[in-house]
Formats: C-alpha cells, sequence, structure tokens
C-alpha cells in the first residue's frame, strides 16, 4: 500500500488538469497522458492566464497611471544653496564660484567679413541684440559703420564684430585675431582727432568689444568694464547736456544707455567688483533725448521699453546701494526718495512708436508684444524698489499685485526676451505654476533668440528659487538672494 501510494502524486498532471479529465498520478509521468500520445507537463507549480474571452477567470486591476499629466521640471537644490542656507552671515566664501559658461555653438551662424553678402552680414548682427523687428535700426546702423571705409575707426567696428561672430562658432583663434586687430584699430582711432563719424564708429567698437569681454569664458578675455568705460569716456568727449539727439547718433546712445543701465544693476549686486567697475556703477548716464522731451516715453524696439523708464531703474539701481545697517537707510529723505521713484514708475506713460502699425510687425513684433514687455519692464522695477530697496517681503502689496499683471502678460504673450523682468519677476514666484510658467516662456524664448544668455539667467533663478524655498517664502531677504546669485559668478553676468 506505502509503495502504491509512493508512486502516485497527489494531484492531477498540469495536462488532465487543464482538460479536466481524470489523471492516473503515476510518477514520473502520467499514464493518461501516455496512452493519449502526449508529453505530460509534470505536476509541479505553472503559473497560467486566461484566455482571450475567458470573461470567469479574466481579472483587472485599477492600477492609476503612471504617466504625469503634464510636463515635470524638477528644481534641484545643490550643496552651493544649503551651505549659502547655513553661513548666509557669512556669504563671502560664496562668491565667485561659478564660471559662466560660454555661448553654444550654432552651425547656422554666418561669418562677419567683406565677402559676406549685406543680408547675411546684417543677420548675424542681429545675434548679438534681443529680439524685435524694429532692432533693425542698431543692425544697420553697425553694418554701415564696419563698411564706411578702410579707415581705423571703420576697421575697428568691423573687426569687432568679426571677434563676435567667430566667438559663438567657437573658433577662438579667429575670435582672438579679430579682436586684437580691433583693439589696435581702435587705440590708432583715438590717437588721432575724432569727427563726427569717427567719434560714433569708436563707441560703436568700444561698445562690440565690451560684450565680446562679457561673453567670452575662455579665461583670455581681460575686463569688459575697461571698455565699456572708454566707451562712456568717448560718450562724454562730445555729448552735450540737455540737447535731443536724433537719427543714428539717438540710435547709438539709446543702445550705450542701455547697456549702462543694466551693466550698473549687474555692478551693484555683485560684491567682487573692481575701481573701474565701481566708476561705471557710480558714473552719471547720458540719455539722448532732454528731460522734458516726450520721446523720452517712446518704446524703443531695441531696448524693450522707453527711455524714461530705463532712467527710473537706474535711479532704483542706485537707492539699491544704501546699506540696510547704515541709519540712512531709515531716514525720511531715503524713504521719501523711494515713495517719490513708486509713484513716477505707476505713472508712467510708454508711448508705441511711430511705423508699428505697418503689416510687416504684426508677427513678434506686433504693437501687443511691445507694450507687453514694455508693461513687463515697469512692473519688474517695480517689484526691484519694493523687495530689494525698500526690504519688503514677499507678501507685500505692491510686489504682489505687480506680480499678478506680470504673469497675466507673461500667460498671454508666451516668451520674454529679455532677462532683466524674468530675472527680477522670479523673486515673486511662489507657486509651482507661475514657476512653469516661467520656465516654459524662457524655452520658448531660446528658440527665438539661440545666441543669448537666457540659460544662464535661468540657471540664476533656479538658484533664487532654491533660497526661496529653504529660508521659508517669508524669511527670505530679496537683496540678500540677489546679491549672494550674482556674486557667486565669477564676473558680472549681462543682462542685456
Amino acid at each position: 500500500m506505502e509503495e502504491t501510494m509512493s508512486t502516485r502524486a497527489r494531484k492531477s498532471c498540469l495536462n488532465c488538469r487543464h482538460r479536466k479529465i481524470a489523471c492516473d498520478r503515476t510518477l514520473p509521468t502520467c499514464g493518461t497522458c501516455m496512452r493519449r500520445g502526449k508529453e505530460c507537463s509534470g505536476y509541479s507549480l505553472s503559473l497560467s492566464w486566461p484566455h482571450a474571452g475567458d470573461t470567469r477567470r479574466a481579472v483587472t486591476a485599477n492600477v492609476p497611471s503612471r504617466k504625469l499629466p503634464g510636463p515635470v521640471v524638477f528644481l534641484n537644490t545643490f550643496i552651493w544653496d544649503t551651505s549659502l542656507y547655513i553661513e548666509r552671515n557669512s556669504p563671502i566664501n560664496h562668491m565667485g564660484v561659478w564660471h559662466i559658461p560660454g555661448p553654444s555653438r550654432s552651425l547656422q551662424t554666418p561669418q562677419f567679413g567683406t565677402y559676406m553678402a549685406p543680408a547675411q552680414y546684417a543677420s548675424a548682427i542681429e545675434m548679438i541684440t534681443s529680439r524685435g523687428d524694429l532692432r533693425r535700426d542698431v543692425c544697420s546702423l553697425l553694418y554701415r559703420m564696419s563698411l564706411t571705409d578702410e579707415l581705423p575707426p571703420s576697421l575697428a567696428v568691423r573687426y569687432s564684430m568679426n571677434a563676435i561672430t567667430y566667438l559663438y562658432l567657437q573658433r577662438s583663434r579667429e575670435s582672438a585675431y579679430n579682436r586684437m586687430r580691433a583693439v589696435s584699430a581702435l587705440r590708432e582711432a583715438l590717437s588721432q582727432v575724432l569727427d563726427s563719424k569717427s567719434w560714433a564708429q569708436a563707441i560703436a567698437a568700444s561698445m562690440l568689444l565690451s560684450i565680446y569681454e562679457a561673453v567670452d569664458r575662455s579665461g583670455m578675455a581681460k575686463n569688459w568694464s575697461v571698455y565699456f568705460d572708454g566707451s562712456l569716456m568717448i560718450v562724454k568727449s562730445r555729448h552735450q547736456e540737455h540737447r535731443s539727439y536724433g537719427g543714428d547718433a539717438a540710435t547709438l546712445l539709446d543702445w550705450v544707455f542701455y547697456h549702462n543701465v543694466l551693466y550698473k544693476f549687474s555692478i551693484r549686486h555683485w560684491q567682487q567688483r573692481t575701481v573701474e567697475q565701481e566708476r561705471i556703477a557710480n558714473r552719471e548716464m547720458v540719455i539722448s533725448q532732454a528731460i522734458f522731451n516726450p520721446n523720452r516715453h517712446i518704446i524703443q524696439s531695441t531696448l524693450g521699453c522707453s527711455l524714461e523708464l530705463l532712467n527710473l531703474l537706474g535711479q532704483a539701481v542706485d537707492l539699491a546701494g544704501q546699506d540696510r545697517n547704515d541709519p540712512g537707510f531709515l531716514s525720511k529723505s531715503h524713504q521719501y526718495a523711494i515713495e517719490s521713484l513708486e509713484r513716477r514708475l505707476r505713472a508712467i506713460d510708454q508711448q508705441l512708436c511711430s511705423g508699428i502699425d505697418d503689416e510687416e510687425y504684426h508677427t513678434i513684433g506686433s504693437r501687443k508684444h511691445y507694450t507687453a514687455i514694455a508693461q513687463l519692464f515697469q512692473f519688474a522695477t517695480l517689484i526691484y524698489l519694493d523687495r530689494v530697496v525698500r526690504g519688503s517681503p514677499i507678501s507685500s502689496l505692491v510686489s504682489r499685485a505687480a506680480a499678478e499683471q506680470s504673469f497675466s502678460i507673461l500667460r498671454d504673450l508666451g516668451v520674454c526676451e529679455r532677462p532683466f523682468p524674468m530675472f527680477i519677476l522670479s523673486l515673486q514666484a511662489e507657486s509651482d505654476s507661475d514657476r512653469m510658467l516661467m520656465i516654459k516662456s524662457l524655452q520658448r524664448t531660446r528658440k527665438e533668440r539661440t545666441l543669448s544668455n537666457l540659460d544662464w539667467t535661468e540657471q540664476m533663478i533656479r538658484r533664487i528659487w532654491a533660497q526661496q524655498d529653504l529660508h521659508g517664502i517669508e524669511d527670505v531677504d530679496a537683496l540678500f538672494v540677489i546679491n549672494s546669485v550674482i556674486s557667486a559668478n565669477n564676473a558680472p553676468p549681462s543682462f542685456t
């Protein structure tokens, strides 16, 4: 009896069980399967799944979808962020640790040179200016200056343009060679008596060289502030105060003024500034239009806003230089200056320039686009004055109202090619939806303006958000955060 039980399995084989027939349970194989000429599948366990249409055995699980409903952006917090948060009373250890990356290569970027067609030459110089269809006034001006003749002032402009283009193409040897020739031509031009044409060309060449130094990250470039300070000195040599300029002179002076204001902002918050940079930050700015000229309120396509608004931004940056620990910070005169500037910012009326109704401007350069960008500048300056200069918390009604209107504009516009408004607006980005809106806008803008500093602007914005999250929304000091993020760069970042 025991021997019979030991030669039989306790359960039917898998074949017989599946066919629902009697199994003799013979070991090692089933006799029933052998008589039918089938291979016995054995008596071990086996996984099985229901056949198609088997409703009795069908089993379905209510598993939630693991796909995220929309695009997700992760805000990484690095050692720099956490150590700055812990050592916020001694931020000097966190200065100059970031090396601003150089421009990414674009094979489609045309090269400058005397053998280039005019259309290619003009399209290349657009790469170093901000987005906007009406920006061709600066582009065409630089193009004409570079090809006027073969004299040193023209050559200085031409070689400076060459140097910038080769830099974007990552052809460092050609770039350095053209930069050297531009410096030599500019030095020769300044050694001569400058007429009006040569004066303008010398300003343009100095500006281009300062831009070159600002974007070159090879370690070979010297201080960009030397060339920019030189351009300001050249401007001062012939500029007449209380006079309104027009034509090419106004275009050139406005271009210098735009960079002057935003360089002043960057230098003011970069804690490692040199003597030359301190001189730029404190130098009186030159505007092409007299103080009561209505053209100061016209939105300039190359600037993104009006001259008057840029002037107010420059005044706000000057007020930001007041030390919070200085008794004068709480003085009536300082508080009155802030309140007076706030009233002027609220009351400013920026007007569109003539010719913007033409059909050719109804794409990226539409009336709506130019007006929206100018408003973003206005609201960003209000936020800067309130959060950074006055020291208000993020819950301030002034900043919160300006931020709500800015996010509404940005949501409708979709892009913002100007780094400064985006950088300041990040101080008020409390919710994930606001932050996602800014990230998406920057990503779309980079497709329009491939050669720009928007990549690095986004990285600094992310560092601001990391500090906000670490400190807590109400505890973060906007001045401390901006100073820390800008000073972490090994050179003053550009917001032009």
